[in-house]
């Protein structure tokens, strides 16, 4: 229906109200006053007692009532309607963009355009790139007001639904509007004079809609206050003798309460629609609705909110008081009683009521203070009563209004963080608090999207992005902070998990199917996973960037305090678990994996053995020698039940061997996109899964000084007994893939570069002042770069590419790209150095031709090794993981270490060689061993290097020189070439075999 036909209805329908309603009253010789007041009383008994049928009549008595409430007698031949027309071609071009993106819908983002970006800029603060703050559609974008703008396109992957922000002036640059969508600043002056002058309407209006709220809220409080009472019974629960008569008529039928809260679902309905109604009729009364969520009741109610005296923590600290007696309350406003009886509201009014507050955000430029304040303080009693009530302090599980999102969105403004941390104090904590306690709960759904944890989580950090807000929240709450994530990571550690019987276990046809459903429920945990994450990464780096060396001593302290009894409380878990002999696998981690960090902060200095052994004596305060064993114990032991470790249950290789086994194609292709999803998750850069855990496992390993073989806890131990176990239970393949992948995480910590760099992406100089003088260490950095750069480059076999090509190749490997652009003319040339050197084909240096550096892509084990048959058959040379020009030299000084603590270790090779000449390893599984001995090999070519090396260490180069170079094994190796099938001779297992036996019989 076009927008004159709509005018002309409701015209045409309000002077039909308005006629029948004066000439009834007349007729009856009241007043207008009260007939208002008659209809009111009518409206609010009836629209709870009629039956379906007859609400018709109510919705009717209801434009009866706003007709009453702004009749004029001077003016009496006009309806409400047509009061409120305009001249549309006065406000032409007046609004905002309504277009919606959907799941699926790509936008753009203007960088120069965004308010926040702006605010970000001024403190340095790198931005993850999967973040946003302003999204334009593409017609909006299109356009001059843009033009040379820095921009990106994103892909809509996004699963919640917002609305194009051009024309929104408290967002965006309002010099940058396109032609069409010029905001509200012309008609918020028509508006303005229009409500000073023509009071009576307005006031009219206004007691109407009051009127109407308070109709609302009182019956919704009455509803809530008997539900809270336990007064809302089953009818045989009323019917039951036991029940005092008295009691009997305070109380009602569950049937009841749903009847009552449909019918306050109507009237919620009816007003949100007029609200909308009256738009339609003149888009300037938009600016009427901040006005009146902000107005308080004039009639008694029986609700009042008050801060509790005495609090337990993680409890609310607020409380929802019922009065027996109702009186009228001048501190509450329309939108906080909305809040607070939200959780009658259903569905429908949800979205309404969300598009309702965010018209009126657009049109009012401190109204978002308001919501956001009021949302902070009340939103734990938001949640709808389909799923939870908050009750006496204690949280529980429920849907959070859609109005959250748009607390998310103004959350990240400045004037918005000031203006709560100055009305809110400690309060501003609240959405953290909340989320520890849901997740502590172990509440999760039977989804792969956990809406109400992804409001809570958006709340909660999104002020931790912040720089100068950072640098408030540390300085008044710094252990309030620290201590809730702490809480929140155990509570991933232990919940996001799978645990099972150990004797269920051991079969794996009846156990799979159940660990594989729960991977599915624990999908939900992925982005909470990678938020904590970047939680520890922005409050590290914010820290340097504040530049405050006392900040960084007040909190380093409280970080290593929970660190430590979050460890602690882990092996208590764990120690339980173990007694009841259940087996556990975690697929949290961060709990130990933000370490890295916390040593750079502390240190500033590049990772080294002495470096990481300092940082652990100075802060870390053991009561006792033992203390410090037990709790590298502990490190290992937690390190050892996340997933990539691959532990006890072993789930992904599981799920792997369940496919050999499946008949059903459905369920196959189920599982291969579960395992895959899983993968992705794990290794894939953009969420630095693997490299947080890895980087973490390497500094455990650095800092401990227990050995590796007998410390029962350790990877290497772990390893070794999988082995011993492998060789007693011949047929137990699960084993074999274990080992496997507990052999190439040893290889990652080792030789894999790339966990560094995305750990402390885009700010290495900020954390390793070092690395921006030509040093040692700056070179290794500068080094490993370029080896990435020329593997991903010759990975294209003399294709044409681009810079763009390579920075996209590298994103399987790196988090950062900026590194690829300012590195890249160390290896390749251009044609002509005076262009622009994006816009030029790439010509990689003689001397890197043919060159392949794989142990930077060991995170992608299950296509290097073809990568590696690749380049051997292309290059007619051998190729293993270790790839081009392995030398040790060129790994980080932290990984030199490593390498040379377990490689240098006679016990550790002599039990390799003893294992690997055992007749019952099969051949198929001989590439773990044959990557240890790979290994040891670089090692014992390396021992020219003498500046990385001791005489001491000379000396134990020799030694497992000679443990290796024996007659067995090097008879094994020439047998294992008879062994093969002549398939298996052309894989990558013959190409390590190949290069070993070479080895083992060079002439001395």
């Amino acid at each position: 229906m076009k927008r004159n036909q709509q005018l002309a209805l409701l015209t045409f329908g309000g002077s039909a109200i308005a006629a029948a309603t004066f000439y009834y009253f007349y007729k009856r010789g009241q007043n207008i006053q009260d007939r208002y007041l008659s209809t009111l009383k009518s409206f609010s008994w009836y629209v709870f007692t009629c039956d379906q049928f007859q609400l018709i009549n109510m919705s009717q008595n209801f434009d009866q009532l706003i007709e009453l409430a702004t009749y004029d007698e001077s003016d009496s031949q006009c309806t409400l309607a047509e009061k409120l027309q305009f001249k549309k071609e006065e406000f032409e071009y007046e609004g905002t963009c309504k277009k919606g993106f959907r799941q699926g819908l790509s936008f753009y983002e203007c960088l120069d355009c965004s308010l926040i970006r702006r605010e970000i800029q001024k403190t340095k603060k790198s931005i993850e790139e999967d973040k946003f703050y302003l999204a334009l559609c593409e017609e909006c974008f299109q356009t001059p007001q843009h033009k040379g703008h820095r921009y990106k396109k994103i892909e809509g992957r996004y699963r919640i639904q917002f609305q194009c922000h051009c024309g929104q002036s408290n967002i965006m640059d309002q010099n940058c509007f396109c032609n069409k969508h010029r905001g509200f600043e012309k008609s918020k002056g028509f508006f303005e004079k229009e409500y000073l002058t023509n009071t009576k309407l307005w006031k009219g209006i206004e007691v109407f809609f009051l009127d109407m709220f308070h109709l609302l809220f009182d019956n919704m409080v009455d509803l809530i206050k008997m539900k809270e009472e336990r007064r809302v019974l089953f009818e045989y629960q009323l019917q039951s003798n036991n029940l005092l008569k008295e009691n009997k008529k305070k109380c009602i039928t569950i049937e009841q309460q749903k009847h009552g809260a449909e019918r306050i679902n109507f009237i919620l309905r009816l007003i949100l629609n007029k609200f909308n109604e009256l738009i339609k009729i003149n888009p300037v009364l938009i600016h009427f609705i901040p006005i009146i969520f902000q107005k308080t009741l004039t009639k008694p109610i029986a609700l009042q909110f008050k801060k509790l005296e005495k609090t337990i923590p993680d409890t609310c600290k607020w409380a929802r008081i019922f009065k027996e007696q109702k009186e009228i309350n001048n501190e509450l406003t329309i939108y906080e009683y909305l809040l607070l009886s939200y959780e009658l509201v259903d569905d429908q009014n949800d979205k309404i009521v969300a598009e309702i507050l965010r018209a009126a955000l657009k049109v009012n430029n401190t109204f978002y203070l308001i919501l956001c304040e009021k949302f902070m303080k009340m939103f734990a009693f938001s949640c709808r009563i389909q799923n939870a009530i908050v009750k006496n302090g204690n949280f529980n599980v429920g849907f959070l209004p859609s109005l959250s999102y748009l607390v998310i969105d103004y959350i990240p403004f400045q004037s918005t963080f000031d203006h709560l941390i100055e009305t809110l104090g400690d309060d501003i904590l609240g959405p953290l608090s909340y989320l520890n306690a849901y997740l502590s709960k172990g509440s999760s759904s039977n989804i792969d999207f956990d809406e109400l944890s992804f409001i809570l989580l958006n709340i909660s950090f999104e002020m931790l992005r912040f720089v100068n807000q950072l640098k408030v929240l540390l300085l008044k709450y710094p252990e309030q902070i620290i201590s809730n994530l702490y809480k929140i990571c155990f509570a991933l550690f232990t919940n996001n998990s799978i645990s099972i019987k150990q004797e269920l276990s051991q079969n794996l046809r009846q156990n799979i199917e159940q660990k594989l459903v729960k991977i599915f429920v624990l999908n939900q945990y992925k982005d909470i996973e990678k938020i904590m994450i970047f939680t520890f990464v922005n409050i590290c780096e914010g820290l340097l960037l504040i530049n405050n060396e006392e900040l960084i001593q007040k909190v380093l302290p409280l970080f290593v305090h929970y660190f430590y009894l979050g460890v602690n409380n882990s092996q208590l878990f764990l120690n339980n678990l173990a007694k009841q002999e259940i087996e556990f696998c975690s697929f949290s981690a961060t709990i130990i994996s933000h370490l890295p960090l916390l040593v750079a902060l502390s240190e500033r200095k590049m990772f080294s053995e002495s470096v990481v052994k300092n940082f652990f004596a100075k802060n870390f305060k053991f009561k006792s020698e033992q203390d410090r064993k037990n709790f590298f114990k502990s490190l290992h032991l937690i390190a050892s039940k996340f997933i990539i470790m691959n532990s006890e249950p072993g789930i992904l290789s599981q799920a792997e061997e369940w496919l050999l086994i499946l008949n059903d194609n459905i369920k196959n292709q189920a599982v291969q996109q579960l395992v895959s999803n899983q993968k992705y998750f794990l290794y894939f850069p953009y969420y630095r899964i693997y490299d947080f855990f890895t980087l973490t496992h390497s500094l455990i390993l650095l800092a401990d000084d227990q050995p590796y073989i007998s410390t029962p806890e350790s990877l290497i131990s772990r390893y070794l007994q999988g082995w011993d176990k492998q060789l007693k239970q011949n047929k137990d393949l699960t084993q074999y893939i274990k080992n496997y992948d507990l052999l190439i995480n040893l290889c990652q910590n080792l030789i894999d570069s790339t966990t560094f760099f995305n750990v402390f992406s885009k700010c290495h100089d900020l954390y390793f002042p070092e690395l921006s003088q030509n040093g040692e260490n700056q070179k290794i950095f500068q080094q490993n770069i370029n080896e990435i750069i020329i593997t991903c480059i010759n990975q294209q076999i003399d294709k044409k590419i681009y810079i763009k090509d390579v920075e996209e190749i590298s994103k399987t490997i790196l988090n950062q790209t900026n590194l690829i652009e300012s590195s890249i003319q160390q290896v390749c040339t251009f044609e002509d150095q005076s262009q622009n050197i994006q816009s030029q084909y790439l010509k990689i240096q003689n001397g890197y031709k043919q060159k392949f550096y794989f142990r930077h892509l060991l995170r992608g084990k299950q296509w290097l090794e073809d990568l590696c048959i690749m380049a051997s058959e292309l290059n007619s040379q051998n190729y293993s993981i270790l790839g081009s020009d392995f030398k040790l030299q060129n790994l980080f000084p932290y990984q030199r270490e490593i390498y040379k603590k377990l490689i240098l270790n006679e016990e550790f090779i002599s039990q390799i060689v003893t294992i690997n000449l055992n007749p019952k390893i099969q051949p198929q599984f001989f590439s773990a061993i044959n990557h240890i001995i790979l290994l040891a090999i670089q090692l014992i070519q390396s021992k020219s290097e003498f500046e990385i090396f001791s005489e001491e260490e000379i000396t134990k180069i020799e030694k497992i020189e000679s443990i290796l170079k024996n007659e067995q094994l090097k008879e094994k190796y020439i047998n294992i070439n008879n062994m093969l099938i002549p398939q298996q001779k052309m894989n990558y297992l013959m190409i390590v075999n190949k290069m070993i036996s070479e080895y083992l019989n060079q002439k001395e």
